[in-house]
């Protein structure tokens, strides 16, 4: 791809996440009345750009007390108490802004002397997240501003008002940046589960004034913003490794601009270098380890590769303020451990908390890109790391502009670290604006080392890979659980085989971690070990990873009363994995996964076990476990419920043994995993065509048509609707998206075409459905149903023979 190319794409995607936040900004002004007592009067106010109103609000006092509601069907709420907030929805209810309920604020001041009131905009200028959320925990839509959003969309609006010279742009960039200060530093009305921010918003506030701001907006705004630099703070409750990164940043970014920092404050950025330093392995990883006793307790044994990255896109930014020769090296040492991780599927934040998340693989564009400016000598291949990266990710960008958090298709199930969408989204922005002036016009590539016949030994920081003109994979040999379990839902430390795929294609296996949904088994290849009181053991812990020879490594591991030595033998196409497991403790034990792999159950995901195998099909190559040997003849297969991790849905399935095992009893078993290309129907020689098909674009007049209009229906089945193709026979390869309103829809899905049913995620390029020329047929969502009458709904087809379509169409609910 060439750099002018790339950079138009990118472009693209920055401009659609800026309008998607300018939408969500919050545009309501102060409400001002009078009212006399016993009367009732009816105000208006407005709400978001995308759904501006105006909405009403009804308004009754009563002596020196005013009560309010939406409209008549809701009960009065009050008396309002003065100097506090209140959340209105619009057209709902009235809220305390407690225990996360949502609405948009506003803060009462009382009435004044001339018997005046007023409802101060709390909220106006802020980011409204419809995602809302800590993963297993889903709050109501509402401002939030604990999180940095406000500051980050503020930059995207600063740039966005350059690029189009359209001062709408700089007006909302204004408002957020007020927001910010009227809010600081504690947003109060928020009641989450969260640590204050305000480590986040601070540089990117600063970069929005200094860079966007002066000569286009009025003198005493800009000096009312500039005052406010001296009056930022840490937020020192949170304090992992990647803040301290983030915090040379900002500090470095405030003395540049801060006309008289005293020397404490110049001193600042190298005490934080000095502690990250203090955190980084001889490999170059950037642990990301906490020592607040507040934050869980503390943590010392973080060896993820996540917030790695995104501590070296925090120290690329420091340095363009603050030059130090120690920050650059910590950057290129970080770069080349990232890059030699980086799949040739795209994926670089696959161990860790928050893995597969959305800011990861951007701030590894941004850090790639900024490292390769510099470093001539290696540029090409952290081109080729950009490339790919970019490729993986864009495809998950929505209609709307947005990106999920998690990066899988999923985001109303909050599965896969899933968190709220604006502010990933504005930081995602921000990088994406900070990489543009790095890419060249012209951008050689070199072959990742994965890409080629590999190795990768990272064994202080206990990841070891290969690879050969087939396949690659990835070893992680643990690290101490984290204390982090986010939301209670995962916890990350967990050893065996990270990554698995075909050369070209990403990995075909879950997140490395241990699930807590259902019965807290592990992803792990590793066996899981329950004691003969039930407790579950997985396995997590400091293991040693080396390498045996240049295609074979080796990972000890010491867990539930067992040590644990495995050992990956790369072949042509496959792995040689031989397991011993050594008893330290007399007892009944029983082990899940002796052998065992989790197997992703996504769309075009599927798994079956025969006799002693299991046969994995999926859409980047399909696999095959084979037990070659085991004295443990007499298990079974036991399948574990669906559980989830950042790259989707999964089930573990492994070998289920129960017996009595001896002290120092030894047990030796040998697994082979066969890795092939997906497999291809045969078709005659002169149907394949030499060259792609041509691609053409279809108008929207004519994609309105393949829907049919008035079909949209709840059945007592679920919902229902219909499509028809007037146009020409295709091929469907895929289902990528359905949406109604703002919900996705991505399980239960049935097609039902000339009275047959097949599941949407059955239908892959293996699988593809025929649609001739005068078809119909009819979607149906299982156990759903519509309420109101009128829906926008958006459907995602791939196709062999045009390529991917979008359809979009409103429709009304028939009876």
């Amino acid at each position: 791809m060439q750099g002018s190319k790339l950079k138009k794409k990118i472009e693209e995607i920055i401009i659609k996440i800026g309008k998607y936040l300018y939408k969500y900004q919050v545009i309501t002004e102060d409400i001002k009345f009078y009212i006399e007592d016993k009367n009732t009067i009816t105000l208006k106010f407005e709400f978001i750009r995308k759904n501006p109103g105006p909405f009403t609000l009804q308004i009754k006092r009563s002596k020196n007390e005013l009560y309010l509601r939406s409209s008549e069907k809701f009960k009065w709420w009050g008396p309002l108490k003065k100097d506090s907030f209140i959340r209105i929805v619009p057209n709902g209810k009235i809220n305390e802004p407690s225990g996360g309920q949502g609405g948009i604020t506003f803060y009462f001041t009382g009435i004044n002397e001339k018997g005046r009131f007023e409802l101060k905009a709390h909220d106006r200028g802020g980011i409204w997240e419809e995602f809302l959320n800590m993963e297993a925990f889903l709050y109501e839509p509402q401002v939030a501003g604990t999180y940095y959003a406000d500051a980050y969309s503020a930059y995207i609006f600063g740039w966005m008002a350059e690029k189009t010279s359209d001062d709408k742009y700089l007006e909302a960039a204004s408002m957020a940046l007020d927001f910010i200060m009227r809010t600081y530093p504690e947003y109060k009305p928020m009641r989450l589960d969260a640590f204050g921010h305000t480590d986040f918003k601070n540089p990117a506030f600063i970069e929005t004034v200094e860079e966007f701001m002066i000569d286009k907006v009025r003198k005493e705004d800009l000096e009312k913003w500039r005052s406010f630099y001296k009056k930022m703070i840490n937020t020192e409750g949170y304090s992992p490794i990647n803040v301290f990164a983030l915090r040379y940043f900002w500090w470095s970014v405030r003395n540049k601009y801060f006309k008289d920092p005293t020397e404490e404050f110049k001193q600042k950025p190298l005490e934080y270098i000095k502690k990250i330093k203090n955190n980084i392995t001889k490999d170059g990883l950037i642990q990301d380890n906490f020592y607040s006793k507040d934050f869980f307790g503390g943590y010392y044994d973080s060896y993820d590769i996540t917030y790695h990255i995104y501590a070296l896109s925090w120290l690329c930014r420091g340095y363009d303020y603050l030059p130090l020769k120690e920050v650059w090296k910590m950057i290129t040492d970080g770069a080349k451990f990232s890059i030699a991780l980086t799949t040739p599927g795209g994926e670089c934040s696959y161990i860790g908390r928050s893995a597969n998340n959305i800011y990861h693989p951007i701030s590894a564009i941004y850090s790639f890109l900024y490292v390769a400016k510099n470093e001539k000598r290696l540029s090409n291949t952290y081109y080729r790391g950009v490339k790919l990266i970019f490729n993986y990710i864009k495809k998950y960008q929505f209609p709307e502009g947005n990106f999920p958090t998690a990066l899988n298709f999923y985001p109303d199930k909050l599965i896969g670290w899933s968190h709220c969408q604006t502010p990933y989204n504005a930081t995602t922005g921000y990088f994406l604006i900070r990489a543009l002036p790095l890419i060249p016009s012209k951008m050689k590539e070199n072959a990742l080392l994965l890409e080629k016949n590999g190795k990768v030994d990272f064994h202080q920081s206990r990841y070891g890979a290969i690879s050969n003109k087939n396949i690659y994979f990835v070893i992680f040999a643990g690290s101490d659980i984290s204390p982090y379990p986010h939301s209670g839902v995962h916890n990350t430390g967990v050893a065996g085989l990270a990554v698995l795929g075909l050369q070209g294609k990403p990995s075909i296996l879950p997140i490395l971690e241990q699930s807590l949904m259902e019965e807290q088994w592990s992803t792990s290849d590793l066996p899981d070990i329950v004691s003969q009181d039930g407790e579950i053991v997985v396995p997590i812990g400091r293991g040693l990873l080396n390498f045996e020879s240049d295609d074979n490594i080796i990972i000890t591991l010491e867990y539930g009363n067992f040590k644990v030595v495995q050992s990956y033998m790369l072949k042509k196409n496959g792995l040689l994995i031989a397991t011993r497991l050594t008893c330290f403790k007399s007892g009944v034990y029983s082990l899940m996964g002796a052998p065992g792999l989790s197997f992703r159950v996504d769309y075009g995901y599927k798994f079956k076990i025969r006799n002693k195998n299991l046969i994995y099909i999926t859409p980047y190559g399909n696999l095959t476990l084979e037990i070659i040997e085991t004295p443990l003849s007499d298990g079974t297969w036991k399948i574990i419920d669906k559980s989830s991790t950042g790259r989707g849905f999964h089930q573990k399935v492994g070998w289920y043994v129960k017996k009595e095992f001896k002290q120092g009893e030894k047990i030796t078993y040998l697994t082979r995993l066969i890795l092939k290309k997906p497999r291809l129907r045969l078709v005659q020689k002169k149907a394949i065509p030499s060259k792609e098909p041509r691609r053409f674009k279809i108008p929207n007049f004519i994609l309105k048509k393949i829907y049919k209009k008035n079909s949209l229906k709840n059945t007592k089945e679920g919902i229902s609707f219909m499509i028809k193709n007037p146009i020409a026979s295709v091929t469907i390869t895929a289902f990528d998206l359905l949406k109604i309103n703002d919900k996705i829809y991505s399980e239960s899905i049935k097609i039902i075409i000339n009275e047959n049913e097949i599941l949407m995620q059955e239908i892959t390029e293996e699988n593809p459905l025929k649609f001739n020329k005068g078809n119909e047929a009819t979607i149906l969502i299982e156990g759903e149903k519509l309420i109101s009458k009128k829906y926008d709904i958006t459907l995602g087809i791939t196709t062999k023979d045009i390529g991917p379509l979008i359809i979009k169409v409103s429709d009304t609910l028939s009876s």
